[in-house]
């Protein structure tokens, strides 16, 4: 079979009446079956996206951008599906290609969160709250920089063949937390947002690693507030270029 393709001409409206309305798009087969959203979406409630089964393949494609209506929304993507029941398979990639101006923000649970703008996912916070892959359909950098804080509490990883710049501040509260780069030759992580971590145990606090071919560039520093608390770099090539640091102990 070929490619799937499912295009909304007019705007799609998720919500309403109290309850959050969610897109679900399931890989039925090993082709590419993919939902592209070309009307873009309003959240007249918090709204989720939901893509199974599929780690490699972009299952749904929103180039329309996402608004709200009614006051704040957010965007949960790849969580639990149906009111908290477990929704099978593998979370697979969400590609939000338009300009969005939804301010709730937006919780990444799993698979691949790939931004296609600078303001892809509005407004409002990137919580991380599960382990997770972030990637760019095309190079975010400099004036295009996604710029939104981010409420790093889970591990993740950068990926992909372009580069992006993550300009906003990452608080990583006090866990052991670590950012991976796996992106291909010549793609970059940056981070030129500061990075704050207060954990206090003794002990690696941030880990930084990453593949042969991953890069990432520090450029906004980073405060580790625990006098006993250390930074490894166990892997990949980083780049500490700007922004004053603080490690509590060991580097």
């Amino acid at each position: 079979s070929g490619v799937f393709t499912v295009d909304n001409g007019g705007a799609l409206t998720l919500g309403g009446a109290g309850g959050t309305g969610e897109i679900r798009v399931l890989l039925q087969d090993s082709d590419n079956s993919a939902a592209t959203f070309s009307g873009g979406v309003v959240l007249a409630n918090n709204g989720a996206i939901h893509v199974r089964d599929s780690a490699t393949l972009t299952l749904a494609t929103f180039s329309g951008g996402i608004s709200e209506t009614g006051g704040a929304r957010s965007l949960t993507i790849n969580g639990p599906a149906g009111g908290g029941t477990a929704w099978g398979g593998t979370a697979g990639i969400v590609h939000l290609s338009g300009a969005s101006s939804y301010t709730g923000g937006t919780t990444l649970v799993a698979g691949n969160l790939r931004f296609g703008n600078k303001d892809a996912i509005g407004a409002g916070t990137l919580t991380i709250s599960g382990t997770s892959t972030v990637s760019a359909s095309t190079p975010l950098t400099g004036t295009n920089a996604v710029i939104n804080p981010i409420a790093q509490n889970a591990n993740f990883t950068f990926a992909g063949a372009n580069t992006l710049e993550l300009g906003g501040a990452i608080n990583q509260g006090a866990a052991v937390r670590t950012i991976t780069v796996n992106g291909d030759t010549g793609a970059s992580l940056i981070l030129s947002g500061a990075i704050t971590n207060l954990a206090t145990a003794d002990g690696s606090a941030l880990t930084l690693a990453g593949s042969t071919t991953g890069s990432g560039t520090i450029r906004g520093g980073f405060l580790m507030t625990g006098d006993a608390a250390d930074l490894t770099v166990s892997s990949g090539n980083w780049t500490h270029e700007t922004g004053t640091s603080r490690v509590g102990d060991d580097m």
